[in-house]
This record gives structure tokens, C-alpha cells and sequence, in this order.
């Protein structure tokens, strides 16, 4: 079977862990794995019970039920064996198989409490959001990982632009994160993807997850019809002047903007394209500037 690589890492945690194995627990072994490997196959987000990999449960969903490798319960992910002839633990990399093996040799026997508490202790970030520090057994815990959340900005707003043309989810709203971006603007007319997590319904769920609230400003966007037959740097330049001409006609979304910085001095302004200078978000944030006395900072 054709497999990219990251689910064959998913697959082979699974296998370690005898086939059957607990959600959490699974999110916490596979973690550990990627501080092991020199590119991660998956990356995390600080949840609500620390390190979280969207994109890993999606994959395992996938490898349900497009694959039929996999089944789901309400509490624990099981590995199907029934007629397969692959074993996912011989497929990995030296690396990794060594890796991997280091983690169930060290983290494998112990309770998930104790888990949690061992990963929390090495890596105060991913547990900023957790809500298991309020319980007795993390108490010892609390200072180390408040030292780890970003510190309020009380200087001047910023403005920050983003977009998530070559990021995994996890990997763009960690850098939301770090900037302490408190609410995120999508700026695009249709916020679909068929990149996973870009979905406006993904994005709602996922920032949320991370303390950031979303909001979507369609009217601030460009029609598709306009962004059709575009092929040169002319093209992309005639398209941004002309929606700078259109800005002085969208009052009432620009006083929006004005009245969420009011309240929240760190936001971004989201949309596609890696590059800001081939984005229309670049030219919303130049007139947000000349608007008002705000930084802006593109990510």
C-alpha cells in the first residue's frame, strides 16, 4: 500500500503500543516521538490537555475510513489486523524506529497521570492551556508553566498578517501563539481549503482551542472571478491597485477592524499566500496603518 510516511509513524506508535491504545495516551507517545526526530511528522499545539496534533486525528480518521486500518472508539484508537500483511514498525527509518523504541522503553509502564505530569515537567509550553494544572497532582507544576505563556503587550497595537500556504495547521497557529495574538481576521471572500485545518470551521475549533477567537470579514476579501488568469507579477500588481481604490468604500468593515484593536492590541489579518507581497492582505494592512497608529508585522 502507498502511504505517506506521517501515517506510517502514527500506524507504528499504535503497533508498539500492542494495537490498542487510549487517545490521549496515543497523543502523548507520539509526541514524545517527535522531539525525538529531526523533521516532525507531526507538530502540536498547547490544548486543553497539552500537546494536541489535529492533523494526527484526522489521519488516524482517515486510516478508518478510507483504509479500514483502524477503528475508533469513544476512548481509544485499535489497530486493525484482520488480513494485514505489513508490519508499520519495520517501514520507519533507523531513526525513528530507534526513537520510538526509546520512548516506550522510558514512558511505556507509566500510568497517564504520570505521563502527563513527565511531559508537562520537560515541556512547560505545551501545557500553557492545559486545564489539568488546576488538579492537586500538577500543582508543583503551575509556576514552571506559567513562565511559559507569552506576556501581555501594553505597548502599541500590531497589527500582524499571515497566511498558511506551506504550514500545517499546528505549525500556523503556534506562531499566533507566540505573538500573542489574541484574535485572528480572516480576510478571505470564501474561507475554504482543501488544506486540512483552513476550513473556517476548523479554524473556528482550532484557534479556540488555543485561547484565540475568530472572526471572518468576507466583504474584505477578492471575488474569485477577479483573481482568475492571473500569471504575472503585472497582473498581481494591477489587482492590488485596484482593490487599495476599492478600501474607501468598505467603511464599515475597516471600522470593524478599528474596533477590535480597541479591545484586543495584537491581531492578525489571515489569508493564503505565503508571501504577503502577493497577497491583498498586505494592502489592507497598508491602509489599516495609514488609518491608525498600529504597527504591523507580517509572520
Amino acid at each position: 500500500m502507498i502511504m505517506i510516511y506521517r501515517r506510517r509513524v502514527l500506524l507504528a506508535v499504535l503497533e508498539r503500543a500492542r494495537d490498542r491504545v487510549d487517545k490521549v495516551r496515543f497523543q502523548k507517545l507520539l509526541f514524545l516521538l517527535t522531539r525525538h526526530q529531526k523533521e516532525p511528522a507531526y507538530h502540536f499545539l498547547p490544548c486543553r490537555f497539552g500537546g494536541y496534533s489535529f492533523q494526527a486525528a484526522r489521519d488516524a480518521r482517515v486510516l478508518a475510513d478510507h483504509h479500514g486500518l483502524l477503528e475508533i472508539g469513544d476512548y481509544d484508537y485499535r489497530l486493525r489486523r484482520e488480513g494485514m500483511k505489513e508490519e508499520f514498525l519495520a517501514s520507519l527509518s533507523d531513526e525513528d524506529g530507534e526513537g520510538l523504541e526509546n520512548v516506550f522503553q522510558t514512558y511505556g509502564n507509566m500510568r497517564n497521570d504520570d505521563l502527563i505530569y513527565k511531559i508537562y515537567e520537560q515541556y512547560p509550553g505545551c501545557a500553557i492551556n492545559s486545564e489539568l494544572l488546576s488538579r492537586p497532582h500538577y500543582s508543583a507544576l503551575q509556576a514552571m508553566v506559567e513562565k511559559e505563556k507569552p506576556r501581555p503587550d501594553t505597548g502599541r497595537p500590531t497589527l500582524y498578517t499571515i497566511g498558511y500556504e506551506s504550514l500545517c495547521v499546528e505549525q500556523y497557529v503556534s506562531r499566533l501563539i507566540e505573538k500573542n495574538v489574541s484574535i485572528l481576521v480572516d480576510v478571505r471572500r470564501n474561507p475554504l481549503s482543501r488544506k486540512y485545518g483552513f476550513s473556517k470551521s476548523h479554524l473556528i475549533r482550532i484557534t479556540g482551542e488555543c485561547g484565540i477567537e475568530y472572526q471572518h470579514i468576507p466583504a474584505l476579501g477578492i471575488e474569485g472571478s477577479k483573481r482568475r488568469n492571473l500569471k504575472s507579477r503585472n497582473d498581481y500588481d494591477r489587482l492590488f491597485n485596484s482593490y487599495r481604490k476599492s478600501l474607501p468604500h468598505k467603511e464599515v468593515e475597516l471600522n470593524r477592524l478599528q474596533d477590535i484593536f480597541g479591545d484586543h492590541p495584537r491581531i492578525a489579518l489571515t489569508c493564503f499566500e505565503k508571501d504577503h507581497t502577493w497577497c491583498h492582505r498586505n494592502a489592507l494592512a497598508e491602509a489599516v496603518q495609514e488609518r491608525h497608529s498600529v504597527r504591523v508585522e507580517h509572520l
